[in-house]
């Protein structure tokens, strides 16, 4: 009989990995781990993301037990969203293992909303990427091995955090890139949806030093017109709109979740200060600084009552 929710254990971030939000360790550390022992081989759920990477070189047959069933991942990268009922083998696999929070994923700006919007690795409750290309295989475990070289030591260490997060993001773009290229294109329909996530993915990548359309449609092999029609269609404002929207929201969230200056929220957007400041007058109606203060003064008239 299946187990119903209550049934499964819930492991939340506090209890299961580093404050810092991010923890990679090998499967034989996991598995020697006594702690980690009690709860493993049984169904639970995990409120942070799991990565598996099974070394091309493992014996045994690397498989995992998601929503009760079985999944193989031999020379293979299996993404398990959070929230899932899984458990682990009693058999050892060869590899690495990533936990990462959204709250780690998404405190570096450009990212914002690649979990939530933009990436099919974590779409469904797992994902199964086969290493197929021997380029990406190698960058793969490049990023993999020194992501494990600067993990956190100690519950107080954090200064490799900003490289972390970097890390893990050039990770999931390149995956991404490698899962959509084979993404097959049959009908009108599909391929409007394809450029659509493709482009918001270019965007996430460049739109710190790319904010015109005829980049993004170059790199997509189609006209700014297509482009600007398939945006239309999808999201109802033009290819234009969309990236001064990307900027936007991504100055609101540093406005709202930073300390950073005017001057220095234009840098990590690619502005000089004074268009910045123009720019987001014309479209909030007001300068940064006052829409930061606007916030904290919400916010302290919320915490009043």
């Amino acid at each position: 009989m299946p187990k119903t929710p209550i049934d499964i254990q819930r492991h939340t971030a506090e209890e299961a990995i580093h404050p810092s939000g991010i923890e990679i360790f090998s499967f034989d550390i996991l598995y020697r781990h006594e702690v980690a022992k009690q709860m493993i081989f049984t169904d639970h759920r995990s409120s942070f993301y799991h990565i598996f990477r099974c070394s091309p070189y493992c014996k045994n047959t690397c498989t995992h037990y998601v929503e009760d069933k079985e999944v193989v991942f031999n020379n293979s990268l299996l993404f398990i969203n959070r929230d899932i009922s899984h458990k682990y083998p009693m058999q050892m696999c060869d590899g690495f293992i990533v936990l990462f929070t959204d709250t780690f994923f998404a405190s570096t700006y450009e990212k914002i909303d690649f979990l939530s919007h933009n990436t099919t690795l974590f779409k469904n409750d797992y994902t199964l990427i086969p290493m197929q290309s021997a380029q990406c295989t190698t960058i793969v475990d490049l990023y993999l091995t020194l992501m494990k070289q600067r993990q956190p030591q100690d519950k107080t260490e954090t200064a490799n955090t900003i490289i972390l997060r970097n890390l893990l993001h050039n990770l999931l773009m390149t995956i991404e890139r490698e899962c959509r290229a084979r993404i097959p294109r049959i009908s009108s329909l599909q391929d409007d949806e394809y450029y659509m996530q493709q482009f918001k993915t270019l965007l996430d990548e460049h739109y710190q030093t790319h904010k015109q359309v005829s980049f993004y449609a170059t790199e997509l092999r189609i006209s700014e017109k297509r482009l600007s029609q398939i945006v239309y269609a999808k999201r109802g404002m033009s290819a234009k709109a969309f990236i001064n929207e990307k900027m936007l929201t991504t100055a609101i969230f540093l406005l709202q979740n930073t300390t950073l200056n005017q001057a220095e929220i234009a840098q990590k957007l690619g502005l000089d200060a004074i268009y910045f400041l123009k720019f987001f007058s014309k479209h909030t109606g007001m300068t940064p600084a006052r829409y930061r203060q606007q916030q904290e003064e919400e916010t302290t008239s919320i915490s009043a009552t």
